[in-house]
């Protein structure tokens, strides 16, 4: 008798220890896509096309609402239509932008990995407010790197 309960006392102690390392890896995770997430913002706001580029991997699908209520997805298939779609994002966003702070983040776990659900302000230089938006920004680990695959945005 005190050989199982010696069993089963140390069967618990490994589960519990497996679901603390789980618990780490996941925090780990979530750090990493949130600096990724920081790094695609920094590169954002300074037009670094090439650099928003390597944040994602391909295919990449962007959903987006044409008139405010017609979904539409737009596939990207490479790091050259990747830089063209965000130089038109840039040529078109609203007058006077400056700037982008995250107001917001959450990660949560998917079956394909993790999506970044993102609150975030946009600025001109005076610091005052141009837009307001939130978007669900997908990652999926490339090679030991969480890469972006699918955006959706909405509002903005």
């Amino acid at each position: 008798m005190t050989r199982l309960a010696l069993i089963i006392t140390i069967f618990f102690s490994l589960i519990g220890a497996n679901g603390q390392a789980d618990d780490h890896q996941l925090d780990g995770d979530k750090d990493k896509i949130r600096k990724a997430y920081s790094a695609y913002v920094k590169n954002f706001v300074t037009s670094d096309f090439g650099a928003i580029a390597d944040e994602f991997t391909y295919p990449a699908n962007f959903k987006i609402k044409i008139l405010s209520f017609i979904p539409l997805t737009i596939t990207l298939d490479d790091r050259e239509e990747m830089i063209e779609h965000f130089k038109s994002l840039r040529e078109n966003i609203q007058e006077g932008y400056s700037y982008s702070t995250v107001d917001q983040i959450s990660i949560e776990k998917t079956q394909e990995g993790y999506v970044a659900d993102v609150i975030y302000s946009r600025f001109n230089a005076k610091d005052e407010l141009l837009a307001e938006g939130r978007g669900l920004y997908s990652y999926r680990d490339v090679d030991g790197n969480w890469k972006m695959y699918a955006v959706e945005v909405f509002g903005d």
